[in-house]
């Protein structure tokens, strides 16, 4: 749904994606460009195959129409690892930066359990979301990662030539979270 007056009140719901039974996103982050309001992207995973992928659909028409999901993580030989709750943000040069709990290095690839080992990873793209770059690692080791309901344990703030991902997790087995900052910057 839009509001074309601060959130007073809104058009109906239209649809940004009609999918078929097959393809259901999950919880999902929304990102404005805050050069461009028109364009908006928003980010879910969401089951295809044996594992749960991120994925993009993006609008540059502020939401009158929008593009084909575009797949996010990499396309590995063993794909079946899941790759959730990601947490999108658009720089102010249009870089669009995402990152995300991954499950690709973890004993069991699948989530299953709070508390289970796994990493974040991040990706950006510079062509308006049509495109995404190699994924990259973030997390110094595959350790615990807290999985809440909503996506307070991961966020992601752009800023000009910089992105900014914090995350929660337990690299050193202690079972209290550590916060971890890590800064991309492009030059």
């Amino acid at each position: 749904r839009k509001s074309l007056d601060g959130g007073g009140s809104f058009l109906p719901a239209t649809w940004a994606l009609a999918s078929p039974a097959s393809f259901q996103p999950g919880t999902t982050w929304t990102a404005a460009d805050p050069e461009n309001a028109g364009t908006i992207a928003i980010a879910f995973s969401a089951l295809v195959g044996e594992g749960e992928h991120v994925f993009v659909i993006r609008s540059t028409d502020a939401g009158a129409t929008w593009s084909a999901p575009a797949r996010v993580d990499d396309v590995l030989p063993e794909d079946g690892g899941d790759h959730l709750r990601p947490s999108l943000s658009i720089s102010s040069s249009g870089r669009m930066d995402l990152a995300w709990f991954d499950y690709r290095h973890s004993k069991s690839k699948k989530y299953s359990e709070n508390r289970q080992p796994g990493d974040v990873y991040y990706s950006y793209s510079i062509d308006g979301g049509e495109t995404w770059a190699p994924n990259l690692r973030l997390s110094a080791a595959t350790a615990p990662l807290i999985f809440g309901a909503g996506n307070d344990a991961l966020t992601l703030v752009s800023s000009g030539d910089k992105a900014h991902a914090v995350y929660a997790q337990d690299q050193n087995g202690n079972v209290r979270y550590e916060t971890y900052l890590t800064t991309i910057s492009f030059h």
